[in-house]
């Protein structure tokens, strides 16, 4: 690594703490940048080793196999700084008065929701709320297209700044600026929590979101009724990955209300279990496994089809089963 790398490296580091739902073990190696400069070195040093890796994010909806991930592990973690791009601003208060009112955030993909949630309230920026008590990180949400109380991250999303990480070890870079490229929003490339970042090898380094300029308390009452109602839904009782299952209009309900008319509330398995209160969540009792874990989901899988019908699209995420690409973005 270079010697001016700022961050941290570390063999057998384990990573159920970073995990929601507290599982998993080791990290072959573990390279945590604290800065963009320090992510160039980092993918500079996973170039010279030529070695597949795996780019962690805030790790909100993956399961990480008991066994560990037997290969680097990138994590976007201490990339977390978020602000106002004045610049954007001004060019679209230029090219478009009727979105004069737009203001946009950058925000580094290791800045988790809550952050980006108290900066909103600190400086008056409306627009996420729906988003206030979602774990993880901005990164991820945009992974996933994350989707709560019917509005999609894509919705807020104006661009994305990312690395290819196919070209690592193909192309030259001189510098951490040469690795970047820009995506910028195209509603055709979205869908039902669905990115054009899934199924690539594209990682997200920053995102910038359109808020609106509004009054501080109002913003922090709004996001406190969202968190309020994750409260009273249970999403905190228990580690978790929150929903499990996507939902899918076809079926005519919520999938959890599916899982639930098929009895499956409260079944377990070891230490993981249908949290009893709602269908679509699995809890970490306290001794949950990995293992656990996908055994719960497949059997609710397999209920449910034979019950109904239906196939259930898990929407959480499997370290073990990316394995088989040479890097990823979760």
């Amino acid at each position: 690594m270079h010697p001016a790398f700022r961050g941290i490296i570390a063999e057998h580091f384990n990573l159920s703490h970073l995990s929601s739902f507290r599982v998993g073990g080791d990290a072959s190696l573990f390279i945590e940048p604290f800065s963009q400069k320090a992510l160039f070195y980092a993918f500079d040093f996973l170039k010279s080793i030529q070695s597949p890796f795996f780019v962690l994010g805030g790790a909100s909806n993956l399961v990480i196999a008991d066994e560990g991930i037997p290969i680097p592990v990138l994590s976007m973690r201490s990339l977390r700084t978020i602000s106002l791009d004045s610049a954007l601003s001004s060019t679209e208060e230029k090219n478009n008065q009727a979105e004069a009112k737009t203001l946009f955030l950058r925000c580094e993909a290791g800045a988790s929701i809550s952050e980006i949630i108290d900066f909103c309230i600190a400086e008056g920026l409306t627009g996420l709320e729906q988003f206030a008590g979602l774990p993880g990180s901005i990164g991820g949400a945009v992974f996933m297209n994350a989707r709560c109380y019917e509005l999609s991250i894509s919705e807020r999303l104006s661009l994305v700044r990312f690395i290819d990480c196919e070209k690592i070890g193909k192309a030259e870079f001189c510098n951490a600026q040469s690795l970047f490229e820009d995506y910028f929003m195209n509603e055709a490339d979205w869908d039902y929590k669905v990115s054009p970042f899934q199924n690539t090898k594209n990682c997200i380094v920053e995102v910038v979101l359109r808020v609106e300029k509004a009054d501080t308390q109002k913003v922090a009452d709004n996001a406190a009724v969202y968190v309020a109602d994750r409260e009273k839904k249970g999403h905190f009782k228990y580690p978790s990955a929150g929903s499990v299952f996507k939902n899918n209009r076809n079926f005519g309900k919520p999938s959890g209300k599916i899982v639930d008319e098929a009895g499956l509330r409260g079944l377990q398995r070891g230490g993981a279990q249908v949290a009893p209160w709602h269908g679509n969540f699995i809890i970490n009792t306290g001794s949950a496994t990995a293992k656990d874990i996908r055994y719960l989901v497949e059997e609710v899988q397999k209920s449910v089809k034979k019950q109904f019908g239906f196939d259930l699209e898990p929407e959480i995420i499997f370290s073990d089963s990316l394995i088989k690409e040479s890097s990823y973005c979760v």
